[in-house]
């Protein structure tokens, strides 16, 4: 079962992909996933605990069928922060 803060988070993806015109897109082919992180402040962050929800979101969205499709993911801590967080995804044919 998802978190309160978890449906929040899809929302918020949905709403800024539709605004994008990108939701429902169904990419079928196989794919590379770049998302660059620019984080709120200069706390310690564990970079690997933010795909997950980043790739769920994306595929409740439906710009994929499901995440199964990403054959290369590339997480990069961006060296700026940005109030409130950031995250710039880069999707493309793998």
């Amino acid at each position: 079962m998802l978190s309160a803060w978890g449906q929040q988070y899809r929302n918020l993806v949905l709403g800024e992909l539709l605004e994008q015109g990108v939701a429902g897109a169904r990419i079928s082919d196989r794919v590379a996933v770049r998302i660059m992180i620019y984080v709120p402040d200069r706390r310690r962050r564990d970079l690997d605990n933010l795909p997950k929800s980043v790739l769920g979101a994306l595929t409740h969205a439906g710009v994929w069928g499901d995440d199964y499709q990403v054959d290369e993911l590339r997480l990069i801590r961006m060296p700026l922060t940005v109030r409130g967080g950031m995250l710039a995804v880069t999707i493309t044919a793998g």
